[in-house]
């Protein structure tokens, strides 16, 4: 068994190279390659969650240990969040840039020695539930402000009246401004719901600190989030304005995180 994951393991890099290939002819060709590009993500997404699944049975433990198996995991995700919202809004064309970085991920993480030790944690179902979640949740707002910078891109690029090949292949406004705001709307919930377990989780590990630094800095960027959501339900706001300040927000996110990981216990 351990022999055939690791095979599929070594073969995983290279359906996302596959995957890439057939959104770039996507990108390229439009309608042509569609549907085999469709069936391509699906596949992938198909093996890399058996791969994952299958090395949780057989170790015994969540295969999320070290640096190579979170980029799988990240590679995954992303994925896994294109596609939901390439099937919700029926936009394919952005296929291209986000498989791409799934590519790379897969790559880096097949190119990085896979850990052998891991916590005990990991073997803790729910804390993989939460980890998953967690994941899921920080990639689908990276979707959506990778998708509010093609917003801020495009909206200056019509303004000056000088669009290129590259800009008329992409989605209108309209719907880059749809694509962020799915994005980012289903990353709030995503980590919402991600935080809730790791919070019932962390009720039954001795001495762990709910409201520390490190915790408090997560919830407050979080509830900005959220209040900007309902800023922009309720009181509205110009396209180009929720674009920036999405990929503001997002900045801030990932400075909280990063200094939060590097400063506080």
């Amino acid at each position: 068994m351990i022999m055939y994951l690791e095979t599929l393991y070594i073969l995983l890099p290279l359906f996302y190279c596959v995957l890439f290939v057939a959104y770039l002819f996507v990108f390229i060709r439009n309608e042509e390659s569609v549907v085999f590009a469709r069936y391509t993500k699906y596949t992938t997404i198909a093996v890399h969650t058996f791969y994952l699944v299958a090395s949780g049975i057989s170790l015994g433990y969540m295969p999320f240990a070290g640096k190579a198996e979170f980029l799988s995991l990240t590679a995954l995700a992303l994925t896994i969040v294109y596609a939901a919202i390439e099937k919700r809004l029926g936009q394919y064309k952005t296929g291209v840039f986000f498989v791409a970085i799934a590519m790379v991920l897969a790559a880096i993480g097949k190119s990085l020695p896979q850990s052998q030790t891991h916590s005990l944690l990991m073997e803790n179902p729910t804390y993989g539930v939460h980890v998953i979640f967690m994941v899921l949740g920080f990639v689908s707002l990276a979707v959506g402000a990778m998708y509010a910078v093609m917003y801020v891109l495009l909206e200056h690029q019509l303004k000056t009246r000088e669009l290129g090949v590259f800009f008329k292949r992409l989605p209108a406004l309209f719907d880059l401004s749809r694509m962020s705001r799915f994005g980012t709307v289903a990353g709030v919930a995503l980590l919402a719901f991600g935080m809730g377990l790791g919070f019932m989780l962390a009720l039954t590990v001795e001495g762990f600190d709910l409201f520390d630094s490190k915790q408090l800095s997560s919830y407050a960027v979080i509830a900005g989030y959220i209040l900007g959501i309902l800023a922009v339900k309720f009181r509205g706001f110009s396209g180009v304005n929720v674009a920036y300040a999405t990929i503001g927000w997002f900045s801030i996110l990932v400075f909280s995180v990063g200094l939060a990981s590097h400063t506080f216990s």
